[in-house]
């Protein structure tokens, strides 16, 4: 039904006290969507069940005091709420209800509207003294209503408007000493109040572009704090949250306040709060669920704490912690040497591949070895051969995966525990089998039949785990599970590689049973030999195909690339193998189809319609990729032939380096090329490092894109690409030397791109420097400086 966690800071530490829940069973799934605090109230609403739920700390204990249920026809009653004193602001669509009241008796004192402003008036409130704001944003807009109170009611004082802040404007909102906080898309809004009026005072922006950057807004005295759950850096959606103090000039951004273990849609800074020298982050992204919290020391802000649910496994997880160092102290050796841009593995969320994609990828292969895996069940479900510990651990092989994508966090505790119980299972059934009694673990084990004990146990976790991670997983804008549409997708690749896991076990162990038995009848050793691996192969192939479905390798890239070096590389295994499988599937298929079906016309035209659309699709791609790659292009197996027309000196050139420039001599060449995006130039990739990609001759940078891709540090790539243009344009002779033997180089090319990179004006020390040992003069120069001023 939802919940509401309450943590006490005592000292240095926050201890979680009790976790609030409805006493009545209405509040749906929704209780918590908003909290707010003052003194010993707490105020919690249910936007699900239109209501609002009234908690007071007394005796050290927090109690349920009053049930605000919504007025007659308000729709989403409680998606905001306030509090402040003895009154309660609640939020519903088109309204704002307000209530005075102590203890269990509350009243209703008034219901605001605002003329224009839609369902979304409501949407953010906050509530200090006798102010009130309301926030009220819009997709091309939006407003922020102002209220104060008259005695008992309450009086609308300003109304701001913005046509310039974008759209979103009051989705969220924030009050403290005459100061108003309103967030919107791309931006954060301070206005102070001059008497009666409220007058903007500063427009904040975060130093990157960032449309979710005012999601949420906290301020408190000299601080002010903006969420961005969404901020892409350093992964995806990990979200931020950014602190601005206030001076005499205005507001400045004081800090950037990151979680370092919050993964891809985190949603860090989702939610924000400040209180003095404390600054709260909630990070309600998937399989995340943290608060993080930070504290000013000086003038810098450190996280100190974070705040999670209880691990309810605590055992398990130490023996794993303990399984899992034991396995990585023995791989230091390995990862001591091993260097990638890869930094784990996460769920692939906000992603999903149309059935449409995958059946235009993956159809012929489909339709060219689907057929020997329907051929082959008949066999493998063939009476006798059923084992129902082969199918389960097939299954549990098969469906781990999307229980794993389901439930990130429990997923592994849950296999963890479903190995050791079947484990006992077994260990107690063999000892059983061997004489020994143990009557009172009989009783439990084996009152009823143990396998089925087994089953209904684990099918019941199973759906227990799937239906809380449908129903707790990714949300679609208006509310619909975005899970089912991926179990579409993987639950038919799971099937195939649990079937063909268990086919292939299955056929293995009663052609080894028939060669043990020595029988050479109809069930001869050998007849499934090729079936065997056949299955197996393809169990790889599917499950490849489902793992890019589900979870992604985290690299160099993100946003919408985030998976795309996953695609690339476990794509290209899967056609090997679904190429492999094709052709064999074709003979198989092919050696038994009876050809007294294709008698006639009919018939033949029938084969050669099915020969023409399978030979047709897949020749498509190698016929596709011919036509666009060869475009512009001649058809010439030399990759440098088109340099030669374009640019026959370099071309020149790189014939020269490869026959006369030893091969780990350094070769510096332009490492940028002009461009409209950059005045200093950007990589290319099909120019930067052209000489040293002709010739194997390594160069100071080559294309940042693969530098930063294999794991090159950013501010090392920086500080090359400093250098080389150092190098080029100084005009001083002892910075060059030094430059260029702090990177070993030998030779320097001046060409083209060298001179509309750099300019001329340092072209003429590279003859004080050394000598020109190819084109003395020309279009292109290679300078060998080793020999010269720096030896």
């Amino acid at each position: 039904e939802g919940s509401v966690f309450v943590y006490e800071r005592r000292g240095h530490r926050w201890h979680r006290t009790v976790r609030l829940g409805p006493v009545d069973t209405h509040a749906g799934a929704s209780f918590g969507t908003s909290v707010s605090l003052s003194g010993d109230l707490a105020v919690i609403g249910a936007p699900a069940s239109n209501a609002v739920y009234v908690y007071g700390f007394a005796d050290e204990h927090w109690h349920q005091l009053a049930t605000i249920r919504s007025p007659a026809g308000v729709r989403e009653f409680g998606r905001a709420v306030a509090v402040d004193g003895n009154t309660v602001a609640v939020g519903a669509a088109g309204a704002v209800h307000t209530y005075n009241g102590r203890g269990r008796l509350w009243s209703l004192t008034s219901e605001l509207t605002a003329d224009g402003a839609g369902a979304a008036f409501g949407s953010a409130l906050a509530l200090a003294g006798g102010t009130l704001a309301v926030g009220s944003p819009g997709p091309h807009g939006g407003s922020v209503h102002v209220f104060a109170r008259r005695g008992a009611a309450w009086s609308r004082t300003a109304v701001t408007l913005s046509t310039d802040a974008g759209s979103g404007m009051g989705r969220s909102v924030a009050l403290a000493d005459g100061s108003l906080v309103v967030g919107a898309e791309w931006r954060a809004l301070v206005f102070e109040r001059r008497g009666s009026a409220w007058e903007q005072t500063a427009a904040l922006e975060p130093p990157g572009a960032d449309e979710s950057f005012g999601t949420s807004v906290a301020i408190d005295q000299r601080y002010l704090v903006v969420g961005a759950d969404q901020e892409h850096s350093p992964a995806a959606n990990a979200g931020a949250a950014y602190v601005y103090a206030r001076s005499d000039a205005g507001w400045a951004i004081h800090d950037k306040l990151r979680a370092g273990d919050a993964g891809i849609d985190a949603g860090f800074g989702a939610s924000v709060a400040i209180d003095g020298d404390t600054v709260v982050a909630g990070t309600p992204g998937s399989g995340h669920g943290a608060a993080y919290a930070f504290e000013r020391t000086l003038d810098d802000w450190h996280l100190r704490w974070k705040l999670v649910s209880r691990w309810r496994f605590g055992r398990v997880l130490l023996a794993l912690g303990l399984l899992a160092a034991g396995i990585l102290f023995l791989l230091v050796p390995f990862l001591l040497t091993f260097e990638s841009s890869a930094s784990g593995i996460l769920p692939l969320r906000g992603l999903l591949t149309t059935p449409l994609h995958l059946l235009l990828i993956w159809g012929v292969s489909g339709f060219l070895v689907l057929p020997v895996f329907f051929l082959a069940m008949p066999s493998v479900f063939r009476r006798g051969n059923w084992s129902l510990m082969r199918f389960g651990i097939a299954l549990f092989i098969g469906f781990g995966p999307v229980a794993l994508w389901l439930q990130p966090v429990w997923g592994p505790p849950f296999f963890v525990v479903a190995l050791l119980f079947n484990g006992l299972v077994v260990m107690l059934f063999g000892l059983h089998r061997a004489g020994y009694r143990l009557p009172r673990v009989d009783e439990m084990s084996f009152a009823i039949n143990s396998g089925v004990t087994r089953i209904v146990g684990t099918l019941l976790l199973v759906v227990l785990l799937i239906g809380d991670g449908v129903l707790h997983g990714e949300r679609g804008i208006d509310g619909q599970f975005l899970a089912v549409g991926r179990l579409l997708i993987v639950v038919p690749m799971a099937l195939v590689v649990s079937l063909s896991i268990y086919g292939a076990w299955t056929l293995a162990h009663r052609d080894s049973e028939a060669a043990r038995q020595g029988n050479t009848g109809s069930d001869a050793p050998q007849q499934s030999d090729g079936i065997v691996p056949f299955l197996l192969l393809l169990a790889v192939a599917s499950a490849l195909i489902m793992g890019v479905e589900l979870f992604h390798i985290v690299d160099a890239f993100g946003g919408l690339l985030r998976r795309m070096n996953t695609v690339f590389k476990l794509y290209y295994q899967a056609w090997l193998l679904m190429a492999v499988l094709g052709g064999v599937s074709l003979w198989y298929v092919g050696s038994r189809w009876d050809r007294r079906v294709l008698v006639g016309r009919l018939g033949v035209t029938a084969w050669a319609t099915v020969l023409v659309l399978g030979f047709g699709a897949l020749s498509y791609y190698p016929m596709a990729a011919i036509t666009t790659r060869t475009a512009g292009s001649a058809l010439d197996l030399d990759g440098q032939a088109y340099l030669l027309r374009l640019n026959p000196a370099e071309h020149e050139a790189i014939q020269w380096v490869r026959g006369n420039v030893p091969r780990d001599a350094i070769v510096l060449e332009a490492a940028v090329v002009p461009c409209p995006d950059s005045p200093d130039g950007c990589s290319s990739y099909r120019e930067a490092g052209r000489i040293a990609s002709s010739t194997g001759r390594p160069t100071v940078l080559g294309w940042e894109g693969h530098e930063r891709q294999w794991g090159r540090d950013g501010a090392d790539l920086v500080a090359r690409r400093n250098d080389v243009r150092t190098i080029y344009e100084t005009a001083d002779d002892d910075l060059a030397r030094a430059l260029l033997a702090k990177y070993g180089v030998t030779y320097v090319v001046v060409g083209p791109r060298e001179r509309a990179s750099y300019g001329v004006d340092g072209v003429a020390k590279f003859g004080r420097l050394g000598t020109p040992e190819f084109g003395d003069g020309g279009a292109v120069t290679v300078y060998r400086v080793g020999a010269g001023g720096l030896s």
